[in-house]
């Protein structure tokens, strides 16, 4: 059954990456690393992840490049660390996607021509 209500936009497309960042809520600051990222957001690997709709400030800096991106996002997802479900990617890591609130519109066409730039060069 599927729920008429819905709609199911796809999922835009992400890119691998591997690129350290700092990411701050009211109590907890973490150091981890941006495995996949897109123009709507990151996935990060983290083995501790924070509850759902947390707000989060990120910051990271594009290889190859001095200027740090600066944005704040929410928890929309998270995979916790051991056992995965059937059916699900056994090797994907634990982490959590964060999906962009608020970002400078200068800071993401710089990273969208960033990713261009990595792509290109892979």
């Amino acid at each position: 059954m599927t729920d008429s209500n819905k709609t199911w936009l796809p999922r835009t497309k992400r890119f691998p990456v591997q690129i350290p960042i700092s990411v701050s809520t009211i109590g907890t600051f973490l150091d981890s690393e941006i495995m996949n990222l897109s123009k709507g957001g990151i996935f990060i690997r983290a083995d501790i992840t924070l509850p759902l709709g947390t707000e989060v400030d990120l910051k990271f800096s594009i290889p190859y490049s001095d200027r740090a991106v600066e944005a704040t996002g929410t928890v929309v997802w998270t995979r916790k660390a051991g056992p995965k479900p059937k059916g699900a990617f056994p090797d994907h890591p634990a982490g959590m996607g964060i999906q962009f609130k608020q970002i400078d519109l200068s800071d993401m066409e710089f990273l969208l021509d960033s990713i261009e730039r990595i792509m290109e060069n892979s």
